[in-house]
């Protein structure tokens, strides 16, 4: 279980809840990554090229019922159509 959340109780392919992200933080190296290491939901644990920034969110909250909808890597823009 990461971040108090059981997998097994969400539908894969789903939206599950939702956030305002307001900034992003682009790391120059392992002592700033490390410092911010309390704060990263990833699973990545190893500052590397690729996985060098950080995305800083507020008002994150989980839906009570999991909307289905098929999932992309990375960023991508969602229906206006979907009610959340």
């Amino acid at each position: 279980m990461r971040l108090d959340i059981d997998i097994d109780k969400h539908t894969i392919g789903a939206i599950i809840g939702s956030a305002f992200l307001y900034d992003f933080k682009e790391y120059s190296n392992q002592e700033e990554f490390n410092k911010d290491k309390q704060k990263h939901f990833s699973i990545v644990t190893k500052y590397f090229d690729g996985y060098k920034y950080g995305f800083l969110i507020r008002n994150a909250r989980m839906f009570k019922k999991s909307i289905p909808y098929p999932g992309k890597l990375r960023f991508f823009e969602v229906e206006d159509s979907i009610k959340f």
